[in-house]
């Protein structure tokens, strides 16, 4: 395993068998250590705890103002800093719980601990903790905070993409295979050049762009690069790979990969302009589940992300539970889906997204809404603007392609209030 590859498969054993492996000898252990001077033997029990203690290490460590001495000693760090009559950070321990498990089996130099920022009020001030609970991690001198869903899958994820290089090198098919299963339907980037040995002396506007880019928005998505050679050959097809390449940059997601386009001559932004740009566009599946609270935080990300103040918009398609077994709803999933997949240019402005929290929506907007149905979310405003156009009649849904693309462009160019 290469020391970029993300996730570590390394069965926690295998450590053992550093010890296992050591010389032999017919003498009892305590004559061995008789022989031993006090220095030495304190440097072998060292030696033995550093190997043995992180091959079942799942438990979350409690630590106290010392950590203010040690945390950038270049042990990655994951910490929750916490208070005990804090509300939400009781809710957060079981997850956190399960946060440290699966560090300790995919990233185990990463150790996983809370501190009571109540009490040692020193450290949160040191470390800028203005609520609980706050997340950091902690990689060398570089300080991280999460901010997104408090879910095990989102912190272990933050985890990840904040420690090491922002970019992760794969170094064979089967780490690559391991990563992509983690990811699940996240979308990822991935660059395909050239091995080191044959690579051009001065990297290329393209890689100085991704790079850069993936430097600015680490933890808001993944970032690889591999060698053509260690593509596996289901992801060669899907990026029609054939032969020597000499750079590609794609996105997977939604079970196809895209290649990123050099921008037209008449786009007068730089490569790192449109690549920046390209990275956040498509950093979400086409047409995904959203929950209210990722709806604010999308706003936020969209504003932080970004050198301007354009954001995107979201396109919400609300459905009911049963969307699945009612056909009028189905068909209305269908229908936004086909949109988001369509990616036309002029509602490039529109994340597209659904989801069943209509209820929660309309309580929050003071409005009745209904299902299925389509709004407009302005993620940072909190705006939700109706489609006037939008009924049923005789049971059927009655907003058909054109509707709503009139409608999202309406909002878009703010005819719509």
């Amino acid at each position: 395993m290469h020391s970029e590859d993300m996730i570590d498969a390394t069965p926690a054993m295998a450590k053992l068998s550093l010890i296992l492996t050591l010389p032999t000898t017919d003498q009892p252990a305590a004559l061995l250590m008789d022989k031993i001077p006090p220095f030495g033997r304190m440097c072998i029990l060292l030696f033995f705890l550093t190997i043995c203690l992180p091959c079942g290490r799942s438990e979350v460590l409690e630590l106290d103002s010392s950590f203010g001495d040690f945390w950038n000693n270049g042990t990655p760090w994951l910490v929750n800093f916490y208070a005990p009559w804090c509300g939400h950070c009781r809710r957060l321990s079981p997850v956190y719980t399960e946060v440290s498990h699966t560090l300790s089996e995919i990233a185990p130099s990463t150790r996983v601990a809370k501190l009571d920022a109540s009490s040692h009020r020193d450290i949160a001030k040191k470390f800028q903790i203005n609520g609980f609970p706050t997340l950091k991690f902690f990689d060398a001198e570089r300080t991280f905070e999460h901010d997104a869903e408090r879910t095990s899958k989102s912190i272990v994820s933050f985890a990840l993409r904040a420690h090491g290089p922002a970019v992760k090198r794969i170094t064979d098919s089967a780490a690559f295979e391991r990563n992509v299963t983690f990811f699940d339907s996240d979308p990822f980037y991935l660059l395909i050049g050239q091995p080191v040995q044959q690579q051009r002396h001065k990297d290329s506007a393209l890689k100085v762009a991704f790079y850069e880019a993936a430097e600015r928005f680490r933890l808001l998505t993944w970032f690889l690069t591999v060698v053509p050679d260690v593509l596996p050959e289901r992801f060669t097809a899907l990026c029609q790979v054939s032969g020597p390449i000499d750079e590609r940059l794609v996105v997977f997601k939604d079970g196809i990969c895209m290649a990123y386009s050099e921008p037209p001559a008449s786009d007068k932004s730089t490569v790192a302009e449109h690549v920046s740009d390209w990275i956040l566009r498509e950093r979400y599946p086409s047409f995904q589940e959203l929950h209210l609270s990722s709806l604010w935080e999308f706003g936020e990300a969209e504003i932080a992300a970004s050198k301007s103040r354009i954001y995107r918009l979201v396109a919400l398609f609300l459905l009911p539970q049963s969307y699945q077994t009612d056909p009028n709803s189905r068909r209305f999933f269908e229908l936004g889906q086909s949109l988001a997949r369509q990616r036309l240019k002029h509602l490039s402005r529109y994340r597209f997204a659904w989801t069943e929290a209509y209820t929660a929506l309309g309580d929050l907007a003071m409005v009745d809404l209904s299902a299925p149905s389509m709004v407009v979310v302005d993620p940072v405003t909190q705006v939700i603007y109706l489609n006037p156009n939008q009924s049923l009649l005789g049971g059927l849904f009655t907003l058909e392609p054109e509707v709503v693309v009139s409608f999202l462009l309406a909002v878009s160019e703010g005819r719509v209030q």
